[in-house]
């Protein structure tokens, strides 16, 4: 009889107690920022409006994603090729990612990884998110994180196993910062030097657990497969299964 896959779970993190979780954009849905398909679908309908000449407002995503499709530069789609279609300049998509994410307050999920810290089950979360939100959560139950955004940042810290509290890993960048990680060119490429270096023992010598986090770029990809420990477990922050 095949075991839970909860209780499958329970046993790694017993057997090797530090855990690590790897968070993506899911983690931030409940709190209401939207998904990279959400951001599509508003600049799609941005360039829509531009391209209307004279038509009505779109009524429904069916209708977008049509007119997307009989548009060659678009045809096919695709979150990167529809943002870099509409901001020419990546500093203008920044600012337009960035105003996403303000007046956000931590959702559900971000609320339970604090709790995990707080209680001592989680010490490092690495994230592909840009937004805040994880850190207000650690805040608000009294754990101020070190957080590593940058290769400057990683030399200024000084060893990560004397971090107390939480060590957030944030190798996509942070949205205040112009050096954030977003299209699928910029995703594309390696990881720094010094952030793959991190990474490596991290994943190597820790329970990995992934929440809220699809897996569709390349470099965090590389770094847990080029790891010597084979053991990943990942959890639907929605529907709160481990698979």
């Amino acid at each position: 009889m095949a075991l839970d896959s909860i209780v499958t779970l329970a046993a790694a993190m017993a057997e090797t107690p530090s855990t690590v979780l790897v968070a993506g954009a899911g983690v931030s849905r409940d709190a209401g920022v939207p998904t990279a398909w959400d951001i599509e679908l508003i600049v799609l309908r941005k360039l829509y409006e531009q391209d209307s000449e004279g038509r009505q407002a779109p009524t429904s995503d069916e209708e977008v994603v049509q007119w997307r499709d009989s548009v060659d530069a678009l045809r096919g789609g695709g979150y990167s090729k529809v943002l870099e279609a509409f901001f020419v300049e990546p500093a203008t998509r920044r600012d337009f990612l960035a105003k996403q994410f303000e007046g956000r307050e931590p959702g559900d999920s971000h609320r339970e990884i604090a709790r995990l810290v707080a209680d001592g089950y989680v010490q490092i979360v690495v994230t592909t998110n840009f937004d805040r939100l994880l850190e207000d959560a650690l805040r608000d139950v009294g754990i101020t994180p070190t957080v590593v955004t940058t290769t400057e940042e990683l030399r200024r810290r000084g060893p990560r196993e004397q971090v107390r509290g939480c060590f957030l890993l944030k190798v996509h960048g942070d949205y205040l910062e112009s050096t954030i990680r977003n299209t699928a060119d910029e995703l594309a490429r390696p990881l720094e030097l010094e952030i793959r270096r991190e990474l490596a023992p991290i994943f190597e010598r820790h329970n990995i657990v992934a929440v809220g986090y699809a897996g569709r770029d390349p470099a965090i990809i590389k770094a847990l497969r080029d790891r010597r420990i084979r053991r990943v477990r990942s959890s639907s922050p929605s529907s709160g299964r481990v698979r």
